[in-house]
């Protein structure tokens, strides 16, 4: 599974800001290693860091939610699948709704 994540990592960076692939698996690693030097400083305390930052995304994302006063119908009829988003067409900066998808998928 460690390759699996790399790969997802990869394949995330270079769909979000096309980054080849190549430097992107480079990117990942390092970012691991990096996060493996850290441990060093105690990993509960690495876990509350990292906590604190899911904390912040979660609130950011809320209020945007919030402040774009979605359709709330449109939005949960989002999350059914549909055959747009596996169809080829329409792309999206060069990108399907399946590829993006599985990108996003893989990076988690």
């Amino acid at each position: 599974t460690d390759i699996a994540e790399v790969i997802g990592a990869a394949i995330a960076l270079n769909l979000l800001f096309h980054i080849p692939l190549i430097p992107s698996v480079f990117i990942t690693v390092l970012d691991v290693l990096v996060l493996l030097l850290l441990t060093k400083i105690g990993f509960r305390k690495i876990e509350a860091i990292v906590a604190c930052l899911i904390l912040v995304i979660l609130f950011v994302f809320a209020y945007q939610v919030a402040l774009s006063n979605p359709n709330w119908g449109g939005v949960f009829m989002g999350l059914l699948p549909s055959a747009k988003a596996i169809a080829q067409h329409p792309e999206i900066g060069g990108i399907t709704p399946l590829t993006g998808t599985l990108g996003i998928i893989g990076a988690t």
